[in-house]
């Protein structure tokens, strides 16, 4: 009964194990927190290095998904070329102090929220 069964399943060629499934889990996980406080982060530097973070994460999804070239090349190219030279440049002009502007924008509040909730709709 069970060679025939082994027989009559689908041959999919995907081979899943627990491991896979939860260092998935956590990497993702890792991925959608360290990508929501790069958006509600103030504080530019601690933003660009959870972008920094954000970046081994989906390196480390696609190595799980057998893309190895591309997990390389996230790793070299963004986290290591592109994100050192948005820290290099965010540490150069001082960002690190937060800034107040004293002028807002009549309704920029409201429309954000109005255009924020469309996106969630859609």
């Amino acid at each position: 009964m069970h060679a025939l069964l082994a027989q009559t399943a689908p041959a999919t060629g995907v081979v899943g194990s627990s491991a896979e499934f939860w260092v998935f889990c956590v990497t993702a996980v890792l991925a959608m927190g360290t990508g929501f406080s790069v958006v509600v982060l103030r504080n530019a530097v601690h933003a660009a290095l959870m972008l920094v973070v954000n970046l081994f994460a989906i390196a480390i999804l696609y190595a799980l998904l057998e893309a190895q070239f591309l997990a390389v090349v996230q790793i070299i190219v963004y986290a290591g070329a592109i994100m050192v030279l948005f820290l290099f440049v965010l540490m150069l002009l001082g960002v690190g102090s937060e800034t107040r502007f004293s002028t807002r924008v009549r309704g920029q509040r409201t429309a954000a929220v109005l255009l924020g909730l469309g996106l969630v709709i859609l």
